[in-house]
């Protein structure tokens, strides 16, 4: 349902900005690990308005899922042996979950309004502009990240402007300022780090792989 809603035009925008703000949470609190790092990368790729609200959707409901797993690993877990065999497993519940969102009868009008007969292989393509885009330079995923901040001034901007409560406006442009900080002075130097966006790209790529195989 939260993948449905995730595909209604502005609301997409604020699931964006959730998404990625639980992200670089995670990134603050676990400044050694570069596994959250890592996730937090591949959510902002997966948030680019240009793929469509379809394929973002389907999206986020595999990255959600790899989010939660590998939420509580081991520091560094992407460095061990089992990784890539979670990645696997993990693709696997995810696929069940994507198939229930595919099955709702709104989705199937949805993809029979849009003329989309392959989901799997619609959206394993679109995940190949991402990896594209994101391959050839780091600055392409600050684009990103500064799109979604954007997003988040202005949603800060509606709060304040129709009267919401004045300690939730407070709290909420104090993180802010932090995530604010975080773009401008810790992102970039954070890609720096080659590992991050190779890793990143490497489960994105997992990602399309196993669609493609859904799809044949």
């Amino acid at each position: 349902t939260g993948m449905v809603i995730s595909m209604i035009p502005i609301v997409d925008q604020i699931c964006d900005v959730r998404d990625f703000f639980a992200c670089s949470i995670q990134v603050r609190e676990k400044p050694d690990d570069n596994l959250p790092k890592i996730m937090m990368v591949i959510t902002i790729i997966g948030v680019v308005p240009t793929i469509g609200s379809f394929a973002k959707g389907m999206l986020k409901i595999i990255l959600s899922i790899l989010r939660r797993t590998f939420k509580n690993v081991p520091a560094n877990f992407h460095r061990l042996p089992a990784f890539e065999k979670r990645i696997d497993e993990t693709l696997e519940k995810a696929l069940k979950q994507v198939k229930v969102f595919l099955n709702r009868a709104d989705v199937q009008k949805y993809l029979q309004f849009k003329k989309i007969g392959d989901p799997y292989k619609c959206v394993a393509g679109k995940i190949e502009i991402l990896i594209s885009e994101a391959s050839k330079n780091s600055s392409y995923v600050i684009k990103q990240a500064k799109y979604l901040l954007g997003i988040f001034d202005k949603l800060i901007g509606y709060v304040k402007r129709f009267g919401g409560n004045n300690k939730l406006v407070q709290e909420a442009l104090e993180e802010q300022k932090k995530l604010k900080d975080f773009i401008n002075n810790k992102l970039p130097k954070l890609l720096q780090d080659n590992e991050i966006l190779t890793a990143a790209i490497k489960m994105l790529r997992k990602v399309q792989r196993r669609l493609e195989i859904e799809s044949d």
